[in-house]
């Protein structure tokens, strides 16, 4: 598969979940990795996070477009409840914060990569591609 590229044909495209509390944000995300191909569901809250993730009708979630700066629960506590819940599961962050150790403590906690925002849509798409991919072909069965 080109890695410019979204999912591989022979396997169906991942699912994301996009979890940011502000609507334009999640939006711009979600448009780049519909465009790559990938399914998309969204949550603007830890709960929604979590209830999409664990509720009944659990869809199956390839990895986490994560915005730390969520209103209570804040974005690490969901970080460290993914983890906890759900350790396979890749994600990456996104925060308006420079703070290195904010940064440090997402990787720590499990975060796969940590985005600036405003971030460089290609450096998004390519990010997301290279984690979420990874998963997407560990579980393929092709």
């Amino acid at each position: 598969m080109n890695s410019a590229q979204g999912p591989s044909a022979t396997c169906s495209p991942g699912r994301v979940l996009v979890v940011d509390d502000h609507a334009e944000s999640r939006g711009i995300v979600t448009t780049q990795l519909s465009h790559l191909g990938f399914q998309v569901i969204e949550a603007d809250s830890a709960e929604g996070c979590l209830t999409l993730i664990d509720g009944a009708e659990n869809p199956r979630v390839e990895g986490v477009v994560l915005d730390l700066q969520l209103a209570m629960p804040d974005g690490h506590n969901l970080l460290s409840d993914l983890r906890r819940r759900h350790a396979g599961i890749p994600v990456i962050v996104v925060s308006e914060l420079t703070d290195v150790g904010r940064a440090r403590e997402a990787i720590r906690l499990g975060a796969q990569e940590y985005l600036v925002k405003p971030f460089d849509l290609e450096l998004l798409r390519s990010k997301c591609l290279r984690v979420f991919m990874r998963r997407i072909e560990q579980n393929c069965p092709c």
